[in-house]
């Protein structure tokens, strides 16, 4: 495990401290603040390597509480997103569990792994997910209380399905990246990808804003994660989009851009 981030500021003295994790298979990020998502006081991200031979299992689980035993303390709230890609969105109308279950041992296989489903009624969708089971026990046992939802099932709460030109929410990790695209209150796509280059972030945009009639110079791309200003990836996006937003964290994180750990931040302000 390498640890990329670490942020330390105020302790909370109030007793109401929320927890805010985000698993996925390469990586960890996690931050307690304060119950109205106003105030950080501490965040790591912690990356692993990648399957066979790394990801997570139960001794690199049971390492992580040992190097980092903030996770192991008590919280008003805890709230954690499962960030692994094998996820399944359909019509909430069309949805049946056995055939929900069927769909994701079909397209991702049933061994070593737990089913999940979750409604997202406002969006009348259900997500149906994978989740490798030692991290599902790893999850149930250290915190049998806490919030449990998949990326897009959080992901949803951001998105601006209003923007009449459309909208997609890019949030990048340091291996892999999410995408969700909404126009005109309708849902358009979610996906989750790994890449090696600004181009394969790019490739994935264009193919999303063909394939579903966006214009690029209408559709709002708003950006959050590991991106900055400077970066190859965002002056390669802004040869092809016109508009570019940053969504910036309710928080402060000295040192760091605004927008760095927004998903974060997003979990914290769907407990608030």
């Amino acid at each position: 495990m390498k640890q990329l981030f670490h942020i330390s500021n105020t302790t909370s003295e109030s007793g109401q401290e929320v927890l805010c994790v985000r698993l996925g298979p390469q990586h960890i990020a996690f931050c307690t603040t304060n119950k109205a998502a106003t105030v950080l006081h501490e965040l790591s991200y912690v990356t692993i390597e990648p399957a066979p031979g790394g990801g997570w299992n139960n001794a690199s689980l049971a390492g992580l509480l040992e190097t980092h035993p903030v996770l192991k303390a008590s919280y008003y709230r805890v709230v954690i997103s499962v960030d692994f890609p094998q996820s399944i969105l359909m019509p909430a109308v069309a949805y049946t569990q056995q055939e929900g279950s069927v769909l994701i041992q079909s397209l991702y296989g049933k061994d070593l792994c737990v089913t999940v489903t979750e409604a997202i009624p406002e969006w009348q969708l259900m997500n149906i997910y994978a989740v490798p089971v030692a991290v599902q026990e790893w999850i149930t046992a250290q915190f049998p209380s806490a919030k449990v939802m998949h990326q897009y099932t959080a992901g949803f709460s951001r998105l601006l399905a209003g923007e009449p030109g459309g909208c997609i929410n890019l949030d990048i990790r340091r291996d892999d990246f999410t995408l969700m695209a909404a126009k005109n209150g309708k849902f358009l796509v979610a996906a989750a990808n790994e890449y090696t280059s600004p181009e394969d972030i790019l490739y994935q945009l264009i193919n999303t804003v063909n394939h579903f009639g966006l214009s690029q110079s209408d559709t709002l791309l708003a950006l959050s994660g590991l991106v900055d200003k400077e970066s190859a990836l965002y002056r390669e996006l802004y040869q092809y989009f016109i508009r570019i937003e940053f969504r910036d964290a309710t928080w402060q994180t000295e040192g760091y851009p605004a927008h760095f750990f927004t998903s974060l931040n997003d979990l914290a302000r769907c407990v608030s």
